[in-house]
């Protein structure tokens, strides 16, 4: 899964992998809950077996379309180091190797992320905001919130019938005019993202489909395909 999150968590003495990281409060269940708001879960042990390492993601449809595609996937046996259930549903995942994907229950509908497409990165002033309506505040966007706001946001321009939807620290906004992909407006990706930077790499896709737009200077834009417009 393309990753938004991604933690480690050490395993607790044991000689199976299922003693160490299944279980109530083990590894896996304590990846589930910081996973919670991602659509899926991978898994797999360290070159040490000695930490689970985890993955919270949105994008695995895209992955199994990918160039990748099923020469990327291998069976459960690849995925199992121990046994068949050792992280409580299924396999952890190998040691260094293959990683074992779980999706989470809870998550966004599929639907809503293909029909979404990260425009860019703007300056916007606020004055005169870069999309013309600003219809809520942007809400919460750590701890996996950020794909909920950002569908919350989509899914009230697309009501009001705009073919772009916007955010930034300053709210919510929607239009169907926006400035040049590549124009003067145009800043880079990372100028977009919030929530800083996880284990030194700033996290652009916060939002699930990209970046959640940083203060009231810069609006992370979506292109609504649902809404039968051309962005040019």
């Amino acid at each position: 899964a393309s990753s938004s999150l991604r933690i480690d968590v050490t395993l607790k003495p044991g000689s199976f992998a299922a003693d160490r990281a299944g279980g109530h409060d083990g590894a896996f269940e304590q990846c589930v809950i910081a996973c919670r708001g991602y659509a899926h879960l991978a898994t797999m042990f360290d070159e040490n077996n000695s930490v689970l390492r985890c993955t919270c993601g949105f994008r695995l449809k895209q992955f199994e379309s990918s160039p990748a595609g099923p020469g990327a996937i291998v069976t459960d046996h690849n995925c199992k180091y121990d046994t068949p259930t050792e992280c409580d549903y299924g396999p952890c995942g190998t040691v260094g190797g293959a990683e074992a994907v779980y999706s989470l229950p809870g998550a966004f509908a599929y639907d809503d992320i293909h029909e979404l497409e990260y425009y860019g990165c703007f300056r916007s002033d606020p004055a005169t905001p870069a999309l013309s309506k600003r219809v809520s505040a942007r809400g919460v966007i750590h701890a996996g919130k950020g794909f909920a706001t950002l569908q919350h946001c989509v899914r009230k321009c697309s009501r009001l019938k705009y073919a772009f939807a916007g955010m930034n620290g300053d709210g919510c906004f929607c239009g169907t005019d926006v400035p040049e992909k590549h124009g003067p407006l145009s800043l880079p990706t990372h100028a977009c993202v919030d929530s800083g930077s996880i284990n030194g790499q700033f996290n652009d896709i916060e939002c699930g489909s990209g970046p959640c737009g940083q203060g009231a200077t810069h609006m992370a834009m979506y292109h609504i395909k649902a809404v039968n417009v051309d962005p040019g």
